[in-house]
């Protein structure tokens, strides 16, 4: 859930920020009072999160094992370094990468905005009712709009379907087809029209900006 949203690009930009520890059964991984700029994700091992404070002791807060991740505490404010309130020790032979912060919030907001400042564009060139409206709208409205890829031979709308989306092409192309074969007399007609779509007749093609 935390790298769904990256690419391959930003993997490269994140990698010089990213360090690979080992850690032995018991050693710590981060202390209470230590700034919180890195979270960590387990390759192996395990990991308890230990609650110093606790009024009968030292107790396990949480427990985290392979393929998870933690210690990732965010400050609502960038100003502000918050700091851990927990310690974090290894329960066996663990070994994490560790993530610097900072630079992966930094990196996925550059994405998130990159990717909406080129909806934005594509609105505003393509499609003509948006092209008078005032910038601030076009930004709210641009939300509502999903950028999806298919693969060639995908069927984005079926016939006989309900379908309550509108589409805009932003690449590509589509082909528009008309399933003939519920109707005898027009599959005797033009069965052999389309030799690569048999039951389908082709009655045109979408572009870039349709």
């Amino acid at each position: 859930m935390y790298f769904g949203g990256y690419n391959i690009e930003m993997f490269q930009l994140l990698l010089p920020y990213i360090w690979y520890k080992e850690f032995q059964p018991n050693d710590i991984i981060y202390e209470k009072g230590d700034d919180c700029k890195y979270f960590y994700y387990i390759l192996k091992g395990s990991v308890h999160i230990l609650d110093l404070g606790a009024t009968e002791g030292v107790k396990i807060a949480k427990m985290h094992s392979e393929n998870e991740i933690f210690g990732m505490k965010k400050s609502d404010s960038p100003d502000i370094q918050i700091r851990r309130s927990r310690q974090a020790i290894a329960e066996k032979e663990t070994i994490v990468l560790k993530i610097d912060l900072k630079e992966y919030e930094d990196i996925r907001k550059k994405r998130v905005l990159s990717a909406a400042e080129s909806k934005i564009n594509f609105l505003t060139r393509h499609i003509p009712g948006l092209r008078s409206v005032d910038n601030k709208i076009v930004q709210e409205v641009e939300t509502i709009f999903q950028k999806e890829k298919y693969t060639k031979g995908y069927r984005i709308i079926e016939q006989g379907k309900t379908n309550d989306n509108i589409y805009f092409i932003a690449s590509g192309e589509c082909r528009i087809l008309y399933h003939y074969n519920s109707n005898p007399l027009l599959k005797k007609k033009f069965d052999s029209l389309d030799i690569s779509m048999p039951g389908f007749m082709l009655l045109g093609k979408l572009t870039a900006g349709d």
